[in-house]
């Protein structure tokens, strides 16, 4: 009977220390999975970090480009600007030299008439050189189409460029008067040559006299007032 009580403890001994080392490795096992799982969420976690911070250097450079991109409109809108003052430079510039040459092609018309003309008449009139020859007659026509757009009145204030100045008009008008009237030329022909000369400047009066009454600033009305005397001056 001893023997088998001692028998029947000893199986229950080992019964109870196989539980407990299967209890032991049960615990070992979920500690490993535990241990696991936390790596992998780690894992997860740095690689998020690393995707959030790759996202950032795309925002980064994304950034960078488009500030690139608004400095090199910046560039292009200066480089076009500068294309723009340019041209307006050139126009200016070739607007001047036809002023200059229409000019000394109406100076050297004059004097080529004069040396070329016989029997010519020379007087004086307001201290410009006056002069009858029948081979200025030819030009008369070809000088008034060339120096119209110079002989144009307008206010200094209207935004365009004025090509010369209000006594270089006159100078003009004067030499154009001079060229009409001593002519060889019947005097009808004379006399609408005349109008067509002094038309546009009438014209351009009357429209100035109507807009001096309604100009607010006092610097606008002495502008056209200016402009309105030198068109009496130019028509005398």
């Amino acid at each position: 009977m001893k023997m088998r009580m001692k028998m029947m403890m000893m199986m229950v001994m080992m019964r109870m220390m196989r539980r407990m080392v299967m209890m032991k490795m049960m615990m070992v096992v979920m500690m490993m999975m535990v241990m696991m799982m936390v790596m992998v969420m780690m894992v997860v976690v740095v690689m998020m970090k690393m995707v959030m911070v790759m996202m950032m250097v795309v925002v980064v450079m994304m950034m960078m480009v488009m500030v690139m991109m608004k400095m090199v409109m910046v560039m292009m809108m200066m480089m076009m600007m500068m294309m723009v003052m340019m041209m307006v430079m050139m126009v200016m510039m070739m607007m001047m030299m036809m002023m200059m040459m229409v000019m000394m092609m109406v100076m050297m018309m004059m004097v080529m008439m004069v040396m070329m003309g016989r029997g010519y008449r020379v007087t004086g009139h307001k201290g410009l050189l006056c002069f009858r020859s029948k081979h200025m007659t030819a030009f008369i026509e070809d000088i008034l189409t060339r120096i119209q757009d110079l002989l144009e009145l307008a206010p200094p204030d209207n935004g365009f460029l004025a090509l010369l100045t209000s006594d270089d008009q006159l100078f003009m008008f004067e030499a154009a008067g001079v060229l009409i009237v001593n002519a060889e030329s019947p005097a009808e022909r004379k006399q609408a040559l005349m109008r067509s000369l002094l038309q546009p400047l009438t014209d351009a009066f009357r429209l100035l006299l109507a807009k001096l009454p309604l100009a607010e600033p006092d610097e606008r009305q002495a502008a056209l007032a200016d402009c309105l005397s030198h068109a009496v001056g130019f028509a005398r």
